[in-house]
């Protein structure tokens, strides 16, 4: 499958749809929405970097799907700090619920609240800022509100906060 915006007719354009040309040769114009194109994922979609070897601090940070590149297997990801990049669909993760476009992801730079930890009652209900995904152990390095101190902490004891 292979899909590309189509410029062809400024009408095409205006109804936002997408020239996709099937492996057989032949092809058809569909809305963004009704596509599923790599993946699993949608244009408009938050997502997480997760993964990458030879950036590693870009792993944890957010952004949203533009536009997938579906023969090379790669996304344009606009990034939450307004930059821009083209990121492979093996190193986007999106909300475990699969709710797309209205999940809120845990990403670096996100406020949360620690809550459900057993070992450290004094933690739950505490708030902080997300500094660092350790992908190994699925925990995020948490800066306490008005604290100079991190905690390492579990995403599943973690709530997003607005």
């Amino acid at each position: 499958l292979g899909c590309s915006q189509d410029g062809s007719a400024s009408a095409d354009l205006r109804r936002e749809r997408w020239q996709v040309v099937l492996p057989d040769g032949s092809g058809l114009a569909a809305r963004a929405e009704s596509l599923e194109v790599i993946g699993g994922l949608r244009c408009g979609w938050r997502v997480r970097i997760t993964g990458l070897i030879a950036r590693p601090k870009l792993n944890g940070q957010g952004g949203m799907l533009l536009e997938p590149l579906a023969c090379e297997g790669r996304w344009k990801v606009q990034m939450d700090d307004g930059s821009r990049l083209v990121l492979h669909v093996d190193n986007l993760a999106r909300a475990a619920d699969g709710s797309g476009d209205d999940a809120v992801l845990l990403t670096v730079g996100g406020h949360v609240r620690i809550c459900g930890l057993k070992a450290r009652l004094d933690l739950n209900g505490r708030a902080g800022t997300l500094q660092a995904l350790d992908e190994a152990s699925h925990r995020w390095t948490v800066l306490l509100d008005g604290e100079t101190s991190e905690k390492s902490v579990r995403e599943a004891n973690l709530e997003p906060l607005g």
